[in-house]
């Protein structure tokens, strides 16, 4: 199986808290992702500055890496999305997994 294409943004279409979110959300909560299942997602700046700033950090699985949010992480990405969906309203319904208090 070939590896995914590293998804490329610019300063017009930049990456942002909803497609971090939609990435590392699951039904049940926060998941990890293989890192190039993430780099396909959300490029290769948005990891590499979650890892330098401790949001997430790299773990290997049965010599599988991954990318796993932090608690740092967690709580960083929580207010990102809900700061996120203030500001666009219109965007609250492509977040998967959305907590009630900030879907409504």
């Amino acid at each position: 199986m070939s590896k995914p294409a590293v998804k490329v943004f610019t300063k017009e279409n930049p990456c942002n808290k909803l497609i971090i979110w939609n990435t590392f959300r699951t039904r049940r909560g926060f998941k990890r992702v293989e890192v190039a299942v993430a780099e396909s997602q959300v490029g290769h700046n948005a990891p590499k500055n979650m890892l330098n700033n401790g949001y997430v950090e790299r773990v290997t699985v049965k010599n599988v890496e991954y990318f796993e949010l932090t608690e740092e992480g967690r709580e960083w990405l929580k207010k990102g999305i809900a700061g996120y969906v203030k500001r666009h309203p219109e965007d609250a319904t492509d977040a998967v997994y959305l907590p009630k208090a900030l879907a409504a």
